[in-house]
C-alpha cells in the first residue's frame, strides 16, 4: 500500500503526524506487508516530531509488516534531508532495529 502526501507549501502542517497515524489506524488490513509513505521535503527549521505515533500504530496494528518506507522528495538534498532522516530514524528506532524501516 502506498500513501502519497502532497502540499503546495514547503513545510508540512503541524498535525501531519497525528493525521497520518489516524489514517493508518483506520486501515482494516492487519496483514499488510509493505507500506510506503511519500512526503514532501520538510523545512528543517521546523522540526516535525512525534514520528513515534506512526510507530505505535504500525507495531500495534500491522504485526506482519515487513517494510515501512518513507520517500522524501527526490530534489531534497543536503542538511535538511539528513535532519529529516535522523528525526524519523530516532523516533522509529524500534522499527529501524527490526530492519523494516527505510528512509529514501
Amino acid at each position: 500500500m502506498s500513501i502519497v502526501v502532497g502540499f503546495f507549501y514547503w513545510s508540512l502542517p503541524s498535525n501531519f503526524i497525528t493525521t497520518l497515524a489516524s489514517i493508518l489506524d483506520q486501515l482494516p488490513c492487519s496483514n499488510l506487508k509493505k507500506l510506503s509513505v511519500g512526503i514532501p521535503m520538510v523545512d528543517s527549521s521546523s522540526h516535525i516530531g512525534e514520528w513515534h505515533r506512526i510507530g505505535e500504530v504500525v507495531q500495534n496494528k500491522f504485526s506482519q509488516l515487513e517494510e515501512l518506507v518513507f520517500m522524501l522528495e527526490e530534489h531534497a538534498m543536503g542538511q535538511p534531508y539528513e535532519n529529516v532522516k535522523k528525526w524519523i530514524r530516532r523516533d522509529l528506532r524500534t522499527l529501524d532495529q527490526r530492519g523494516i524501516l527505510s528512509v529514501r
